[in-house]
C-alpha cells in the first residue's frame, strides 16, 4: 500500500515540507497503538494530545504553532484510523495463525519485517505535519530542543552507558521478561533461564546505539538550523525532506551492521522460547492477540473527533 499527502490532506505551509520531526511525531503515534490491550482504546483516543504534549516539551510551541500542529495530527490520526488500523490487524490474524505451531527465526523475522514496513508508512506519513512545524520554529526553539537532547542523552547514559554489564543484562532481561509473560503468560524457571541466554546473546550495542542517536540528533538540529537562514524554494524542499527521512531512518554503517545483527539474534531468540512454551500458554498468546485485533478493528470503525 502506498501512501500520499493526497491521501492525508494536511494543511502544509506554502512553501516547503520538511520531515525531519517526522519519525518523532510517526512513532509517537504507533506507541499509541502498541501498547497493552486494556490500554489501547484510552491510548490511541488520545494519540494527538499525547503526541502534542511530547513535543511541546522539546519545543515549547507557540499558540499559532499549536493550533495548527494539533489540528495537522488529528488528521494523521484520522488518516491512520482508517488505512493503517486495518493493516495492522492483518498483522495479527497472521500472528495468531503461527502462535499454535512451533515456529523458526526466518518465520519471527518475516513477521518482525512486516511490522517495520507499517510503521515505516507511518512515519511517512508525518512527514507533511513535521514539515510545517519545522518551518515554523525558532531560534530559541531549536535551542530549546538541543538543550531537550542534552538531557535525554543524559538520561540514557545513565540508564545504560554507566551501568556495568551485569546491570545491563537485567535491565533487558526484566523488559524482555515483561513482554513474554504478557502475551505466554507466567514462564517457568527453565523458560525465563533461556529467555536470559537469549537476552545474554544479543548483539546489542549500547555504544552503538548512543552513537547513532547522536548522530541523528546533530542531523537535525543542523537541518533546522540551515532551513531557518536558508529557507529553500518549494521544488527543493521537498527533495530535501525526502533527502532527511532517508537520513534518520538508514543507520550509518556500523550502526546498519548492529542493527541486522540485533535482529536476527531477537528472532533467534523469540522463535527458541516460542517452540518452549506449553500448549496452554500459546493460549494464553492466542487469546492475547484476538482481543488485541478486536480492539484495532473497533478503534478503526469509530469515527474521529
Amino acid at each position: 500500500m502506498t501512501t500520499s499527502t493526497a491521501d492525508i490532506k494536511l494543511h502544509l505551509p506554502r512553501k516547503n515540507v520538511f520531515a525531519t520531526l517526522g519519525r518523532i511525531i510517526g512513532l509517537l503515534l504507533a506507541a499509541a497503538v502498541l501498547q497493552s490491550c486494556s490500554a489501547i482504546k484510552l491510548g490511541y483516543n488520545n494519540g494527538p494530545d499525547l503526541a502534542y504534549w511530547w513535543l511541546d516539551g522539546y519545543a515549547d510551541f507557540t499558540g499559532e504553532q499549536a493550533i495548527r500542529l494539533k489540528e495537522d495530527l488529528g488528521q494523521l490520526q484520522a488518516w491512520h484510523r482508517r488505512r493503517e488500523l486495518p493493516e495492522y490487524a492483518k498483522l495479527l490474524r497472521q500472528a495468531q495463525a503461527l502462535m499454535p505451531q512451533d515456529v523458526d527465526a526466518a518465520q519471527v523475522c518475516s513477521e518482525w519485517a512486516n511490522v517495520r514496513q507499517r510503521l515505516d508508512v507511518l512515519v511517512v506519513a508525518a512527514a507533511p505535519t513535521a514539515a510545517q512545524l519545522a518551518m515554523t520554529l525558532q531560534p530559541q526553539q531549536i535551542t530549546a530542543l538541543e538543550k531537550k537532547y542534552a538531557r535525554s542523552n543524559a538520561d540514557f547514559r545513565k540508564d545504560w552507558l554507566d551501568r556495568s554489564p551485569e546491570q545491563v543484562l537485567d535491565k533487558r532481561y526484566d523488559k524482555a521478561l515483561e513482554n513474554a509473560q504478557t502475551v505466554y503468560g507466567r514462564l517457568d524457571t527453565e523458560q525465563r533461564e533461556l529467555l536470559r541466554q537469549q537476552v545474554a546473546r544479543s548483539g546489542l550495542d549500547e555504544q552503538t546505539r548512543y552513537a547513532e542517536r547522536l548522530r541523528r540528533q546533530q542531523d537535525t538540529l543542523q537541518t533546522l538550523r540551515q532551513w531557518l537562514a536558508r529557507p529553500p524554494e518549494p521544488a527543493q524542499a521537498v527533495q530535501e525532506a525526502r533527502e532527511a527521512i532517508e537520513r534518520l531512518m538508514r543507520p550509518s554503517v556500523p550502526g546498519q551492521k548492529a542493527q541486522e545483527a540485533a535482529t536476527q539474534q531477537m528472532c533467534e531468540g523469540v522463535a527458541a522460547l516460542h517452540n518452549r512454551t506449553t500448549a496452554a500458554q500459546r493460549q494464553h498468546g492466542l487469546k492475547w492477540l484476538a482481543g488485541y485485533e478486536r480492539d484495532l478493528k473497533e478503534l478503526a470503525a469509530q469515527p474521529q473527533k
